[in-house]
C-alpha cells in the first residue's frame, strides 16, 4: 500500500504462521518527505542512529529495564536467528 502524500510505503504479506490472522505488517518504507516522526522527533531519513540514543537512551543489554531499549533475537523457524534493537516507547 503506498501512501505518496504522507511518504509510506507500507508491505503487506499473507501470515503463514498464524492461519486465524490473515495479513502482517512485512514493512514499512519512508520516503524523504515524510512527516512520520516518532513521539521524541525521529523521523526516517533525516535522523541518524546517534539521534535515536540521545533521546530514547543508551541500550539495556542485559534486559534489566523493560522501558529503555534493549537486544533481542528472534527467529520464525528456530534455525534462522537475527537480532533487533527493541526500542519500547517509540
Amino acid at each position: 500500500m503506498k501512501y505518496a502524500k504522507k511518504g509510506i510505503t507500507v508491505y503487506v504479506a499473507k501470515n503463514e504462521r498464524r492461519s486465524e490472522r490473515n495479513d502482517v505488517v512485512e514493512g514499512i518504507d519512508f520516503d524523504n518527505n515524510s512527516a512520520i516522526r516518532s513521539a521524541k522527533g525521529i523521523q526516517p531519513g533525516q535522523h541518524t542512529f546517534a539521534d535515536v540514543l540521545a533521546r530514547y537512551g543508551p541500550i539495556d543489554f542485559d534486559n534489566k529495564d523493560n522501558t529503555t531499549p534493549k537486544v533481542q533475537e528472534s527467529s520464525d523457524d528456530g534455525e534462522n536467528w537475527f537480532t533487533s534493537l527493541v526500542f519500547p516507547t517509540i
